[in-house]
C-alpha cells in the first residue's frame, strides 16, 4: 500500500501554545507528522517543544528532528488515535509559532 497524504492543517499565533485543527477526524493507526517553527520578533527563538497533544491526550509523539538553533522541529505519532481533530503544540518560549500537521 503506498503512503498517501490524508489531510493537513496549519495555524500560527503569537503565543506559547498553538492548536491546528484538522478538517476531519484522524483515522486510528495513521501517522501524524507535526512541524513546528518558532520565532521571537525578527529572529528564531532558542526553545524546546514542551508538549504535543492530540485531542487533549499526549498520544505517542516523539521528536524526529530539532535544528541546532532551537527554532524548528519535526515530531511524529506513527500510530495515532482515531476520532480526533485538534493538535496542540506548546513550546517553552517564543512569541511566534507556526504549526503544520500532516496525516498519512
Amino acid at each position: 500500500m503506498p503512503i498517501a497524504l490524508v489531510q493537513t492543517a496549519q495555524n500560527q499565533a503569537n503565543s506559547t501554545t498553538v492548536t491546528a485543527t484538522l478538517g476531519s477526524n484522524t483515522t486510528a493507526g495513521n501517522c501524524l507528522v507535526v512541524t513546528v517553527a518558532v520565532g521571537s520578533n525578527s529572529s528564531p527563538a532558542g526553545t524546546t517543544v514542551s508538549s504535543i497533544t492530540l485531542g487533549g491526550s499526549a498520544g505517542n509523539f516523539s521528536q524526529l528532528v530539532a535544528d541546532s538553533s532551537g527554532a524548528s522541529f519535526i515530531w511524529a505519532d506513527p500510530s495515532c488515535a482515531g476520532g480526533q481533530t485538534a493538535v496542540a503544540v506548546t513550546v517553552a518560549s517564543g512569541t511566534q509559532i507556526l504549526v503544520q500537521v500532516y496525516e498519512f
